[in-house]
Formats: C-alpha cells, sequence, structure tokens
C-alpha cells in the first residue's frame, strides 16, 4: 500500500455492497442467521472520517463510531505475515461471525453457510477495491484473540473470522514478469 487515503464514499460502497452478498447466502435461514457477517473498520486513514473502530451498519449505509482513535499499534501487533504493510494501509476490516452458534443450531449446513457467507462479502469487497482502483489483502494470519478484545467481542457469538487490508496499491504492486507464450514454448 502507499499510505495516502482512500475516500469514505468508496469505503461505504464496498461495505454495503459485501454486506449485500452475506445477506444472499443466509436469507433463507431467517432469524437465526440475522447479521450472519458483521463488519468491523479500522479506519486509519480515510477522507471525511476520523480514525478510529466503526461497525458497519450496511442497511443504513453507514458507520457507527465504536472507538476513537488510532489502533496502529493493534493492527500491526495483530497481523503474522510480512506480505502487507497493515500500517500502510488506509483501512483494515474484520469479519465476524457465529460460527458456533450456526454449527450447535445447524450442525455442518451452519458451518458451511457461516464460511459461504463470509467467502461472498470477501469475493464482492474484492471486486469493489477493484473497480474502484484500489488494493485489498485478504489474511488468516491475524491473532483473532487480540482482535476479539479489540472490538470488544468478548461477550457476543461473534468472533473474529477474516482480515483484510485496504488500500492504494503501490506503482509495482502486482506486477508480473512472465511470458503468456511460456507454455508454447515449453511444449
Amino acid at each position: 500500500f502507499d499510505g495516502a487515503p482512500i475516500a469514505r464514499d468508496d469505503l461505504l460502497t464496498m461495505i454495503v455492497a459485501a454486506a449485500g452478498a452475506g445477506e444472499l447466502v443466509a436469507a433463507d435461514l431467517g432469524a437465526i442467521a440475522e447479521d450472519c457477517v458483521r463488519q468491523y473498520v479500522f479506519v486509519e486513514d480515510v477522507t471525511g472520517l476520523e480514525p478510529g473502530l466503526y461497525e458497519a451498519d450496511p442497511r443504513e449505509g453507514g458507520l457507527r463510531l465504536v472507538d476513537a482513535g488510532s489502533h496502529a499499534e493493534l493492527l500491526a501487533s495483530s497481523y503474522f505475515l510480512h506480505n502487507y504493510d497493515g500500517q500502510r494501509s488506509s483501512t483494515t476490516l474484520v469479519l465476524a461471525a457465529d460460527v458456533l452458534g450456526l454449527s450447535r443450531d445447524l450442525g455442518v449446513r451452519g458451518y458451511r453457510i457461516v464460511n459461504a457467507a463470509v467467502g461472498a462479502v470477501c469475493q464482492v469487497m474484492s471486486l469493489e477495491a477493484a473497480r474502484l482502483g484500489m488494493g485489498l489483502g485478504t489474511a488468516l494470519g491475524f491473532d483473532a484473540a487480540r482482535h476479539t478484545t479489540g472490538i470488544g467481542l468478548e461477550d457476543t457469538p461473534q468472533k473474529p473470522v477474516l482480515m483484510m487490508l485496504l488500500g492504494h496499491d503501490i506503482e509495482c504492486s502486482g506486477a508480473w514478469n512472465g511470458r503468456l507464450d511460456l507454455l508454447k514454448e515449453l511444449s
């Protein structure tokens, strides 16, 4: 990421589109899957938003402030890998879901539905980020327990299952030094 801010409207566009995908996956379950996937947004550098932790409210198309101020230290210490520089991302999104509850209530079907809903939200966010000219990195290698505490989910059934870093790509990001005709040459 290049560290430049992203626009508030772009972030909200992604959140609303992604929430719609998650709701489609869980639509036939009714109240048992209400808010199947919740989106938490750590804003560090978004034009028109103060730094802080927000919970997405996709039905209203907005964000609800949970905890004001930068959370850069928490974010920097909770990502295990080195393929993304979270300190240069504009926003970090954490998807939380009630994996255990839906699995208990619906068995393996509940587990699959939660995973499908989280996957749908992630895919739509990736597509929207690309459409808006931003980069989105998805991470499974993060400290979910630290995020549970950092977000304040200790007494809720929802727990963090996926972390996504959002920002503008650096110029060489995604560069590919390959030749399309390589397979032809090898055959």
